[in-house]
């Protein structure tokens, strides 16, 4: 069996929340509707504000990213993702890159796990270099999105489902594997890793992780602590 390595994107690998951006983008090139645009925008201040909470915000969000993208041709999508990625590509760190590379050549699957949308995390994903990509994925049907999602990774055990799914398969090992996260919405994957690190971790995960006796670590170190776990 072979060895696997989980990872977040927004906040873990890059700056920002890459598919708010992405949003904004199809929002201004008219290709998400301006109905749940704004219904984006007023859930997301309350979610800044307190008034909700991030598992509510998160599933919201999905679910208005589906309703959105409705009517819309996926091919439309698509190029209008590879455009903005060339704009948002800095925001990645760099240390990321080595950071797959890193634990691609010590024989590791890498996997990225993101609540955010499929269309851009594909392409971020795949420019960092990981083996398999999860995000949220809209329903689509013959070409055009239906309004509807496909994917259950922006319920609160989203991603733990994704995990315990490629465990079960018996083609990896828990045994000496890695996860990344920066908030609490990552606990259940950390959790799920013999190698936990949260990566630019905010106030509640670096709380989390002196609980559960977590490694924390910034993009500025994230390699040399990788590297001292995998010589250890």
């Amino acid at each position: 069996m072979k060895k696997v390595a989980f990872s977040d994107f927004d906040g873990t690998l890059a700056k920002g929340y890459i598919s708010m951006e992405f949003m904004d983008f199809l929002h201004n090139k008219g290709i998400y509707s301006r109905e749940a645009y704004v219904k984006q925008g007023a859930l997301f201040q309350e979610h800044k504000t307190g008034n909700v909470s991030y598992d509510r915000w998160v599933e919201k969000w999905a679910l208005l990213w589906a309703e959105g993208l409705k009517g819309r041709e996926e091919k439309e999508v698509k190029n209008a993702a590879l455009e903005f990625f060339k704009s948002f590509e800095p925001n990645i760190y760099k240390s990321s890159y080595e950071l797959v590379k890193l634990l691609k050549g010590k024989g590791y699957c890498t996997v990225a796990i993101s609540v955010g949308a499929m269309d851009i995390i594909r392409i971020a994903g795949k420019r960092l270099g990981f083996d398999k990509i999860y995000a949220t994925e809209p329903e689509k049907s013959h070409g055009i999105f239906t309004g509807n999602l496909k994917t259950r990774l922006h319920l609160p055990s989203g991603k733990q489902e994704i995990i315990a799914g490629i465990l079960h398969t018996g083609k990896f090992r828990q045994e000496g594997s890695f996860a990344f996260g920066d908030s609490a919405s990552d606990a259940g994957m950390l959790g799920c890793a013999e190698q936990a690190i949260a990566l630019n971790p905010n106030k509640e995960l670096i709380d989390m992780a002196k609980k559960n006796s977590w490694r924390t670590a910034s993009y500025k170190n994230v390699i040399n602590i990788v590297r001292q776990i995998l010589q250890s």
